[in-house]
């Protein structure tokens, strides 16, 4: 193979690779990114209806369990437009999910898929705000 040849032959990348470049890309300048976030609620929701299924931490899920748990999946399609309102709008599903003593595990991954957004979008200030504001409800939880 010739210099020039191999100057302007590109491989192409691997798969571990291409993963972690897809996940540490900006959120807010990604490709595709309203279908990649309908595609990311929806697994999210799967995910959550496999924990309700598979862990046992909480009392059964009744129609107001259920639909709390999968409406805080729904917000994070607009999770890159509008970060701190798909986080309070997921906040607002799973915090009476929570005080109803559902299976708690069910709800985390919509909540830190808005948690994690909100610190990768955001001002470093928000971000420590945030952190903040999630150590010391946990401190409190754990005081309890």
């Amino acid at each position: 193979m010739n210099p020039v040849q191999a100057i302007t032959t590109t491989e192409r990348p691997r798969v571990g690779e291409r993963i972690m470049a897809a996940v540490n890309r900006d959120p807010l300048t990604a490709p595709h990114a309203r279908r990649n976030d309908a595609l990311l609620a929806v697994a999210c929701a799967v995910l959550s209806t496999v924990l309700v299924l598979l862990v046992d931490d909480g009392r059964g899920l009744d129609a107001p369990g259920w639909t709390l748990l999968l409406a805080s999946s729904v917000p994070l399609v607009w999770r890159r437009r509008r970060p701190v309102l798909a986080l309070l709008a997921v906040v607002a599903c799973v915090a009476p999910y929570h005080a109803l003593d559902y299976h708690h595990a069910a709800a985390t991954p919509a909540a830190y898929t808005a948690l994690y957004t909100v610190a990768a979008t955001g001002r470093p200030l928000r971000t420590i705000l945030v952190g903040l504001g999630v150590i010391t409800r946990l401190g409190e939880r754990d005081a309890h």
